[in-house]
């Protein structure tokens, strides 16, 4: 499960009518390309390990990322991925299971990348934190025309 951006609790996320993402889904799809998205996709009966990997990723943000949050060039939020009205993200997104998904825009598209490097660093707070942020810094270098 680890290999699929999970943790191993065996929590699969169902949505009830994808057939509905499609209109918001296109609405979300002109976000900006200086923008990276961070959602920690979250089953609503978390596991500690799914708990731990939301919980030091907004840490790593907030300690981090301060001032891309405050200019709007970095959004980071929790989103419970069974809720009808995160649906569009879940679809967009790719989810299944419990993850940390970084998202950004370039002059090829929009691209979802599932962090599961990780899940394997969730017990060293400081390896997490640094391999969040070299993670990170990358996607801000990147060349977003």
């Amino acid at each position: 499960m680890i290999l699929s951006g999970g943790c191993g609790c065996n929590k699969r996320f169902i949505l009830d009518n994808q057939c509905s993402v499609e209109p918001a889904l296109a609405a979300r799809a002109s976000v900006s390309p200086l923008v990276i998205e961070v959602y920690h996709f979250y089953h609503p009966q978390q596991c500690y390990s799914c708990q731990l990997l939301g919980e030091l990723a907004e840490e790593t943000i907030n300690t981090s990322f301060a001032r891309e949050q405050a200019d709007g060039m970095l959004i980071f939020a929790h989103i419970n991925a069974e809720l009808p009205e995160n649906a569009d993200l879940v679809f967009r997104y790719g989810v299944t299971s419990s993850s940390l998904m970084i998202g950004h825009t370039n002059k090829t598209g929009f691209h979802a990348e599932n962090q599961i490097g990780l899940w394997y660093t969730l017990g060293d707070k400081e390896a997490f934190m640094n391999e969040l942020n070299i993670t990170l810094n990358k996607r801000f270098g990147m060349d977003h025309s």
